[in-house]
């Protein structure tokens, strides 16, 4: 895996990093990616919102919570600290609370899911 940083940068004390801030995120980020748990999340969202896919939101939300739990208002700086910001190629300040709240509404139950897709293939 590539380092989302020079390394040359971090020997020299340019860069702040410790391993839970740029090691941690990312190795959780990819479990759930070989999980495929955006693809079961969004499978729950009838209409995405916003810049980025409602199911990005809460894994993003859920990795905070084991990293460093931080309210909702506050991940948008708990994420410059992290490396996912570069890897992903997201805006931090877009995982703000307000964006968080809009995401979280748009998921539905698995009735109410099940019930929309079959009226779908009719």
């Amino acid at each position: 895996m590539a380092l989302p940083i020079n390394i040359n940068e971090l020997i020299n004390g340019r860069v702040i990093a410790n391993e839970k801030s740029f090691g941690l995120p990312l190795a959780l980020w990819e479990i759930a990616q070989e999980f495929k748990l955006a693809d079961i999340i969004d499978s729950y969202i009838i209409k995405q919102s916003g810049e980025y896919p409602v199911s990005q939101y809460i894994i993003i939300g859920a990795i905070n919570r084991v990293c460093e739990a931080k309210s909702k208002e506050a991940i948008p700086e708990w994420l410059k600290t992290t490396s996912l910001c570069s890897r992903l190629k997201i805006e931090p300040h877009l995982f703000n609370s307000q964006n968080y709240w809009n995401n979280y509404e748009l998921v539905i139950s698995e009735k109410e899911a099940k019930k929309q897709r079959e009226e779908i293939e009719r």
